[in-house]
């Protein structure tokens, strides 16, 4: 195993950090371009960051969560839109940020609709969902 003095193991406990200040430069950018900002204008500003959820979905997790906490549901909208044209893998708790954000920003027939099209996508509603 590496040594704590090693540069792996320094990279290794780096990489959470620099993860979280991607995400969170993600979220301010996204905030910036507004609230009704256009699918363009949303994968202009995520279009590297696009690549990286392939491998760390998680990453994509927080960037909707940040998108429900601040109550944009129409960019939260186009960012799930976005990872699935890219090929990011979604699952269930990427769906429930998205209806969260839905349910924050007052769109509650947008959430409805999402929760209804789970299905066809072959997501299965947990408890949280419904």
């Amino acid at each position: 195993p590496p040594q704590w003095g090693s540069s792996g193991r320094a990279a290794e406990l780096q990489a959470p950090r620099v993860a979280l200040r991607a995400v969170a430069e993600a979220l301010d950018l996204l905030v910036a371009v507004g609230p009704l900002a256009s699918k363009d204008e949303v994968l202009e500003v995520l279009r590297a960051e696009l690549a990286n959820w392939k491998a760390h979905p998680r990453n994509a997790m927080a960037t909707l969560t940040g998108l429900a906490r601040k109550r944009l549901p129409f960019i939260a909208s186009h960012v799930l839109n976005l990872m699935m044209e890219s090929w990011v893998r979604t699952d269930v708790f990427h769906y429930n940020a998205a209806i969260s954000a839905f349910e924050k920003g007052g769109q509650w027939q947008l959430a409805v609709s999402l929760l209804e099209s789970m299905l066809g996508m072959r997501v299965i509603a947990d408890t949280i969902s419904n």
